[in-house]
């Protein structure tokens, strides 16, 4: 059940009546979980079948490891929980990837014999639920949190529908307390999730599914490498429309049911650096990975000095890039984005000798073509099927011949109009720490009147094709 569906169109009214009328004791936990459920059962009922059980075995593992009884005990239950958690997601992300690399490796030895792929059903939000499940694990045996002894608890956690797609990765230290003291719907966070609901669902249907109109149409068979150049700037703004809208069409949902849900962007387009950018960026798996992967990696390297903070950099980015995607283009856009975050690093000192000597404003200009340039060729990664397809687009791009085409005069108007409104609105975030949408006033209809402007565009220009979002194939 897509966000931006109909079908969600009826289920969450619904969901918050029930949560308004419901608010005793344990009540409006249960009526998450079932949500939840319904949620996840209309989409795919086999993907219920799996997170129910990654989720009771978390639960009763993580109380195990909490016991604190015996230390060899609880190291052994520690392993299995992560044992089960990554088995799970290499399963049904990796295997076929992993199996065909070897039937690859199998023809290069001349091997005969090959191993037979599985037919698999990508569960609903495995990378997202896996990774929370994980941290939760971790928080556990390294005593940051207590296990919840709360079923119905510890379920909503992992269930909770509005992050369980795409997320934002949240963390048992931050969302299990909200769970427990749910007190159910308030004007004040209705009226502010409603905001980001609205805001979520205009950078979705009004940007990232008017650009994915133009984008789709593009094929390098059969366009110039300058069409290529503007579909590949293009796709840039439609990935963060998409993803960003989903974020805060999530975060608005869990806003008006009185939970938070944390911010996984801040103006990325705005990075002068890519070290930078991967901080404003789908922050929660970027603060997940350095976190569980990267500050214990530096901790166990430190003797190498930058070799060992290097070698983190590289297998963190690695894991990033092969948590979007079982294929080796998205094990090239990890390894890419390492390359280049150890080359800010060890150059760090020489740069600030130089930006010391230039002109502040040409230094944050030249940081952001940078930026922007590196990640719309980086992203090249994500559409090409092979590396050689991605390969030959960026040749195209850098002998930029023959004839542009735009599409149509309406495609070029709606598109332009809604990355402006977002560059708006991110540049006064940015600059001067507020919405440009609320209005300063005491009346709550004069404060929301642009946000119902946003509600009429989306009415207006909107794509209502029921596409899905870009981060459900991760």
């Amino acid at each position: 059940m897509l966000f931006n569906s109909f079908s969600f169109l009826l289920f969450f009214p619904l969901v918050i009546l029930l949560f308004y009328l419901i608010r005793q004791s344990s009540y409006p936990k249960l009526v998450l979980i079932t949500a939840s459920v319904f949620f996840i059962l209309y989409s795919s009922p086999f993907s219920l079948l799996i997170i129910s059980v990654i989720s009771i075995l978390n639960y009763f593992i993580g109380i195990q490891i909490d016991k604190k009884e015996n230390p060899d005990k609880i190291q052994i239950y520690f392993i299995l929980g992560i044992f089960i958690n990554i088995s799970n997601l290499f399963f049904f992300k990796y295997f076929n990837f992993f199996i065909s690399n070897i039937n690859n490796l199998s023809d290069v030895l001349g091997l005969i014999q090959k191993l037979p792929q599985l037919n698999l059903i990508l569960p609903l939000g495995i990378s997202f639920y896996t990774f929370s499940a994980l941290s939760y694990l971790i928080d556990v045996k390294l005593e940051n949190i207590s296990a919840e002894r709360n079923l119905t608890s510890f379920v909503s956690y992992i269930f909770f529908f509005p992050k369980l797609l795409a997320g934002p990765i949240e963390r048992a230290q931050s969302f299990l307390p909200q769970i427990n003291e749910a007190k159910g719907i308030s004007t004040s966070n209705f009226s502010e999730g409603a905001k980001l609901i609205i805001w979520g669902l205009f950078q979705k249907l009004v940007v990232a599914d008017r650009i994915a109109i133009y984008v789709n149409s593009v094929d390098p068979h059969y366009h110039s490498g300058k069409t290529i150049l503007l579909s590949s700037v293009l796709y840039t703004f439609q990935v963060y429309a998409d993803f960003s809208g989903y974020t805060d069409i999530a975060r608005g949902l869990a806003k008006t049911l009185g939970f938070n849900l944390m911010e996984n962007f801040k103006r990325p387009l705005f990075s002068v650096s890519i070290t930078e950018f991967w901080r404003r960026w789908h922050i929660s798996l970027s603060s997940w990975v350095n976190e569980y992967i990267y500050n214990p990696l530096t901790l166990q390297l430190r003797d190498y000095g930058k070799k060992g903070i290097i070698l983190a950099l590289f297998i963190s980015f690695v894991i990033v890039g092969i948590w979007h995607g079982a294929t080796w283009t998205f094990v090239l856009f990890g390894i890419i984005q390492g390359i280049i975050i150890s080359i800010e690093l060890l150059s760090l000192k020489w740069r600030r000798k130089i930006f010391k000597k230039t002109p502040s404003y040409l230094t944050i200009i030249l940081g952001l073509l940078f930026s922007f340039s590196t990640i719309t060729l980086s992203l090249i990664l994500f559409r090409a099927s092979s590396i050689e397809q991605a390969s030959d687009i960026i040749k195209m791009i850098f002998n930029p011949v023959g004839k542009i085409y735009y599409g149509s005069a309406a495609f070029i108007l709606y598109s332009l109009f809604g990355i402006l409104i977002i560059l708006l609105r991110d540049i006064f975030v940015e600059f001067k720490g507020h919405d440009i949408f609320i209005i300063p006033s005491r009346f709550f209809i004069i404060r929301s009147f642009l946000y119902g402007v946003l509600l009429i565009l989306i009415m207006l220009v909107g794509v209502f094709d029921g596409s899905q979002f870009i981060y459900f194939q991760f």
